[in-house]
């Protein structure tokens, strides 16, 4: 950092760490539901955090769940009064509509593929219904970074 309105404070507030992600439904929970693969790690600077996310259920069952996917357990609650973009950068093993990018509110992403409306304008929320049951299944890495107040 270089200028007259720098401190030299700019990055005491360095963080690095592991948080435990899980996936959980908007809706109802899962009937039952367990991650072989469970994985996530973190850097913040400032009120910057950059978030790295490898998810696998090792078994699945919905049950009688509703609602869309999401992944709990963000190691910080994101800041201001928008959502953060993330990028999904592999996935397999889902029933249809596999997710490619979500957004980070609060302490969840919320998981979305590019299908959108008939006018490819809109999101899509990646249902409960296109998670597959089986070991081994409903695998994800993800990437972002978004904002903290913390």
């Amino acid at each position: 950092a270089s200028g007259s309105t720098v401190g030299s404070q700019s990055l005491d507030d360095y963080e690095e760490g592991t948080f435990t992600p899980a996936y959980a439904a908007s809706g109802t929970a899962f009937g039952a539901i367990a991650h072989n693969t469970q994985a996530g790690n973190y850097t913040k600077v400032g009120n910057l955090v950059t978030i790295s996310i490898a998810l696998r259920t090792g078994s699945y069952t919905a049950g009688s769940t509703s609602g869309n996917v999401t992944i709990t357990g963000l190691p910080f609650t994101a800041g201001g009064i928008d959502t953060y973009p993330i990028a999904i950068n592999a996935q397999d093993a889902w029933t249809n509509f596999m997710p490619y990018q979500g957004w980070v509110a609060n302490t969840t992403v919320t998981l979305t593929n590019n299908s959108g409306g008939s006018d490819r304008t809109l999101y899509r929320q990646v249902p409960v219904a296109n998670m597959t049951t089986g070991a081994n299944k409903n695998r994800i890495y993800l990437v972002g970074t978004y904002t903290t107040a913390s």
